[in-house]
């Protein structure tokens, strides 16, 4: 059984929305014309209503935070985070444990055997809107346990409705709007042989009937349903390195093509950055000290390729995935942070699509409007079968720019003692630090 933690009431002030974004579909039917070669996403979003195509502007306004709202973001979850956030313990899982056992597989070809769809009614489902996952010692900076994952689905108010998400609704009909604009301008996309090995190469494998069902709702063409990197900040050629690390931003398909292309990327970077502030204030009040050690990373990180505008729109994660109708199989993320968080925002109109955690033995809804913040290097993970049309938004920093960080300070962000040994041996290895 999962342990439980209590249920209290407190004040609650009221988060709006932007009033200026006018209301925009989602939803895309499905009649083939979509399946053509070529501008298979621009016809998508002509389809919605999203483009037109006798307007070379194209433009819409997004979603935008004001001042007070931002506040109120904080200030809410401050007051009220003891009745908003429900504490599930995994009994069997000790993270410290998993820490020293893991692997450094420097390999994008490692995989995790897929478990079985039939084993997963027997995970435990955590269907609570807000709730914190935690391991089964009182290792926590509160004296409970670790904090594995963190899911918020709902405003933070006390007993909030299934309607009243943490994203309002015409916030993610601007980030939808958002991406179907940057997808019809045929944006660099590619192929993933470890977290969505079942999308590359041609054809869906049997695989997929695993993950997806066929039917109405999915906008996006066979042919497209793959995902989309943008960095801020990586290290060139996905050097493991820790001497000498040099940054760039990539893919340079995407920022260095030519003005136009690069002038889409911005106006969708703008689209997003609400998403950016307003999870970094929830990450803020929920993981105040992780959240202080990517702060101080981000505050080293050179402006020489971004501008200050630009590079706050990626915050203190420095990288974007844009997944797109794709099965997420079961893996974890090689190149993030190992005691780091990533987060995963869901988007698009679909049913079911529940994220499995085997080796915590549980799975947990996770519906559009809400955000999942979880240790991604350290726990893997997939996403069951869904109907309709299901995008995501992940948010992460690869390790190598917490490297930078600490060549450049000579300072480890985590404490080096508690990294996995794999990690602790590069450092020793090389007399750094």
């Amino acid at each position: 059984m999962l342990a439980r933690g209590p249920d209290k009431k407190r004040g609650y002030q009221e988060l709006g929305g932007s009033d200026s974004v006018e209301p925009l579909p989602v939803q895309v039917p499905d009649d083939g014309s979509t399946r053509s070669a070529g501008n298979n996403q621009k016809r998508m979003k002509v389809e919605t209503g999203l483009y037109n195509i006798d307007d070379n502007r194209n433009s819409h306004t997004p979603f935008t935070f004001t001042g007070p709202q931002l506040k109120n973001i904080r200030k809410n979850l401050k007051r009220n985070i003891a009745n908003i956030l429900t504490d599930v313990t995994i009994p069997h899982f000790n993270l410290k444990k998993i820490v020293a056992e893991s692997k450094n597989f420097q390999s994008f070809g490692t995989r995790l055997p897929n478990p079985k769809a039939e084993d997963e009614p027997i995970f435990n489902l955590i269907g609570n809107m807000n709730v914190i996952v935690r391991d089964n010692t009182s290792n926590g900076e509160d004296g409970k346990g670790e904090i594995l994952a963190i899911k918020v689905g709902s405003k933070m108010k006390p007993n909030p409705s299934e309607e009243e998400t943490a994203i309002p609704p015409d916030f993610l009909q601007s980030l939808a709007a958002g991406l179907y604009r940057f997808l019809a301008t045929n944006p660099k996309a590619s192929d993933d042989d470890t977290q969505h090995r079942n999308r590359t190469a041609g054809d869906a494998s049997e695989d997929e009937e695993a993950h997806q069902e066929k039917g109405s709702g999915n906008p996006v063409p066979g042919e497209m349903r793959n995902f989309i990197n943008i960095h801020a900040y990586y290290a060139e050629g996905n050097d493991d390195s820790i001497k000498g690390i040099k940054l760039c931003q990539g893919p340079a398909e995407i920022w260095e093509t030519n003005c136009e292309n690069t002038a889409h990327l911005k106006n969708y970077l703008r689209v997003i950055y609400p998403l950016t502030q307003l999870t970094e204030k929830l990450f803020q009040e929920l993981l105040p000290d992780i959240h202080r050690k990517y702060s101080k990373v981000n505050k080293v990180l050179p402006e020489t390729y971004l501008v200050k505008e630009e590079k706050a729109w990626f915050g203190i994660w420095t990288s974007r995935r844009m997944v797109m109708s794709t099965p997420t199989d079961y893996s974890i993320n090689l190149k993030d942070v190992p005691l780091g968080f990533a987060v995963i925002i869901p988007l698009g109109n679909f049913t079911d699509g529940d994220i499995c955690f085997p080796s915590l033995g549980v799975k947990m809804k996770l519906p559009p409007g809400s955000i999942l913040f979880l240790r991604s290097r350290l726990l893997p993970y997939y996403v069951s079968k869904w109907t309709g049309n299901r995008f995501s938004i992940v948010q992460y920093i690869c390790q190598s720019v917490f490297d930078y960080y600490t060549e450049k300070t000579r300072n480890h962000p985590f404490p080096l003692s508690e990294m996995p040994p794999w990690f602790q041996g590069r450092y020793q290895e090389a007399d750094v630090v």
